[in-house]
């Protein structure tokens, strides 16, 4: 195994008939690590972000791994800078279960590759910041390994991630309920869907994104108004500017899932996720929660109907369980939000004194450019 970084979008860019091929056969083939959600990240953020790539070839010259990192900064106490590695396209965008890309066919080699070359680069970063990183997958320990038989220090705090395994009908999945909620969400769905200028609706045409996509930024921005929140997409504008971006390229490979509930010709709820190896992944939702009564469970409920008539096995709403996710017969899965350090004093320092990297002390320096001003881009 060769291993080298690449530090130029030039080169980088050289990699992309490689890059898909690779992911297919490797455990880490999730949506948030194709090629064309990199660049769409990479056209939103432009020169704001550097690569910082682990590549690894084998003895023919066949790419066998990436590591795709880029800098970033962070401040310890708002004064000492240290110099992070990140996952390209994890920020902001909502994407999660990251990884390095890795064969099947010869994983742990590449993966010591890659730590041997991050190794032999340590003077060019302090840590590494990798969150949710499946264990599922074998992510995990790959990663945590690989840096261990570098020499690297890690730190871990674990993050539950949940799915749901969808049935064959949705009246399957509703009389799995509780007596109570299956007689609750019986009587909503028909009080709401029984008025005639309401309907659920699905984005089929790309003509139509726009519409639902600021449909759902002015919904959830008044979801989370009522909490005295901004809102996702009003604290990033960035992550507006990705959905933008990256929406009609997802419409066009067959993985954008763009839900509604229409009243009266006007979108009152609204659920984006895509569609990706038979799951469908949820990523964000917005409601007017004076439409209806459990608007979102209607939509959700509606979402699965349709997805289950499409063949999708699986509703996948990733980490970070609420209270309200767990009433869908989850299957937890755990993940790990990885801090790993170069082994060197500085790094040392945060490991010795247990600050975390999205903790009080240690700040994300580059945070406020990531997420983007109105105005710019």
């Amino acid at each position: 195994m060769r291993a080298e970084i690449i530090t130029e979008w030039g080169r980088f860019d050289a990699l992309e008939p490689e890059w898909n091929p690779l992911l297919s056969r490797s455990r880490a083939d999730v949506l948030f690590l194709r090629w064309e959600w990199i660049r769409s990240w990479r056209k939103v953020l432009g020169e704001a972000v550097r690569p910082f790539a682990v590549v690894v070839r084998d003895g023919d010259g066949a790419l066998a791994g990436v590591a795709p990192f880029y800098r970033t900064g962070y401040r310890l106490l708002r004064a000492v800078p240290y110099r992070a590695l990140r996952i390209m396209g994890d920020f902001p965008t909502g994407a999660e279960c990251l990884d390095w890309i890795l064969g099947k066919e010869n994983e742990t080699e590449a993966a010591r590759a890659v730590a041997e070359a991050l190794s032999g680069a340590s003077g060019e970063w302090d840590f590494l910041w990798m969150p949710y990183v499946p264990r599922w997958t074998g992510g995990r320990d790959r990663i945590r390994n690989a840096c261990a038989e570098a020499g690297f220090r890690l730190s871990e705090r674990e993050v539950l991630f949940g799915i749901v395994s969808l049935p064959s009908s949705i009246d399957e999945l509703v009389s799995s309920f509780g007596a109570s909620h299956r007689y609750n969400v019986r009587r909503d769905l028909k009080r709401t869907f029984g008025q005639p200028t309401t309907r659920f609706v699905r984005c089929r045409e790309e003509g139509e994104i726009p519409r639902y996509i600021e449909a759902l930024f002015r919904l959830h921005a008044l979801r989370w108004g009522m909490e005295g929140q901004p809102g996702t997409f009003r604290r990033k504008p960035n992550e507006a500017r990705f959905y933008r971006e990256f929406a009609p390229e997802a419409h066009r490979r067959g993985w954008l899932g763009l839900y509604g509930v229409e009243m009266s010709g006007d979108l009152k709820a609204v659920q984006y996720g895509y569609l990706y190896n038979g799951s469908f992944l949820q990523m964000q939702e917005g409601l007017d929660q004076e439409s209806g009564r459990g608007m979102g469970n209607l939509l959700r409920l509606k979402v699965m109907d349709d997805l289950i008539g499409g063949g999708i096995r699986s509703y996948d709403f990733l980490g970070e369980l609420s209270e309200h996710k767990q009433r869908w017969h989850i299957r937890e899965r755990m993940g790990s939000h990885l801090m790993v350090g170069n082994g060197k004093m500085k790094s040392r320092f945060l490991f010795a004194n247990g600050i975390w990297p999205t903790g009080r002390y240690l700040r994300h320096a580059d945070a406020e450019r990531l997420r983007g001003a109105e105005g710019e881009n």
